[in-house]
């Protein structure tokens, strides 16, 4: 759903920019290197799918 149909009809909506990122510089200024969000993504995906097939405990119990 774009912005646009999510925000129809609506009488106060919030300026945002079309596409915009956050501005890291002040915390790799710090020495701190950021991980790429998709790649975090992607891990948590994975491993809550290895959860999940997993079951948990007390079904593992059962």
């Amino acid at each position: 759903m774009s912005t646009a149909e999510y925000t129809k009809g609506a009488d106060r909506v919030a300026v945002h920019p079309a596409n915009s990122c956050l501005d890291l510089s002040a915390i790799v200024a710090t020495g701190f290197t950021p991980r790429d969000s998709r790649a975090v993504a992607h891990e948590a995906a994975a491993a809550s799918g290895a959860r999940a097939q997993r079951g948990t405990r007390r079904e593992r119990e059962v």
